[in-house]
């Protein structure tokens, strides 16, 4: 009993010695919202969806970092087509605080990915799946709690080139991010 409480109390001692050694380097946690899609075909189509993502933030110095998410754009229209993009997006911010907690960013984004596009009508299915890159910027407002957590809201459009075929613009409005720092 003896050996079990020492060890659970070097156990405590260790952890608070690593969490007030700490300068939350890193942040992960999930990041998603409403997403819009444009084309530049004749008529201009466009279209909304959703998206979800895996994000990470790396920070590298106390006023830039970089941001990664994998992540999934729906653009479902209805029940014979399917639309999406499943896509890796990397983004440089440059960070600024407004008061205790709050602070906003901005930067550049790129993102290279697979559109999958599914069409099936009358029992026949066929799809046209194309490899993306594509540009564009973050922008962007996020407080930390005074618990490792921290909630973000902000926006990412970005201009896309499918390979081979037509340039689409996505824009992810209106996203919100929630990631545990450590």
């Amino acid at each position: 009993m003896k050996k079990t409480l020492l060890s659970l109390f070097a156990l405590l001692a260790w952890a608070t010695v690593m969490a007030q050694e700490t300068n939350e380097r890193f942040a992960i946690g999930i990041h998603g919202g409403e997403a819009w899609l444009s084309t530049f075909k004749g008529s201009g189509y466009y279209d909304w969806g959703y998206n979800i993502e895996v994000s990470g933030i790396i920070k590298l110095s106390n006023n830039q970092r970089v941001e990664i998410d994998l992540g999934w754009t729906d653009y479902g229209t209805d029940k014979y087509t399917t639309n999406g993009y499943l896509h890796l997006s990397a983004g440089y911010h440059w960070y600024w605080h407004i008061v205790a907690g709050l602070g906003w960013y901005v930067g550049p984004s790129a993102n290279v990915g697979v559109w999958l596009d599914r069409y099936g009508y009358s029992g026949y299915t066929t799809s046209d799946n194309r490899f993306c890159i594509g540009i564009g910027g973050q922008v962007g407002l996020e407080y930390d709690f005074n618990i490792p957590l921290q909630l973000t809201f902000d926006a990412r459009p970005s201009f896309n080139f499918k390979i081979p075929g037509d340039p689409f613009m996505t824009a992810n409005w209106f996203n919100f991010g929630l990631r545990y720092r450590f």
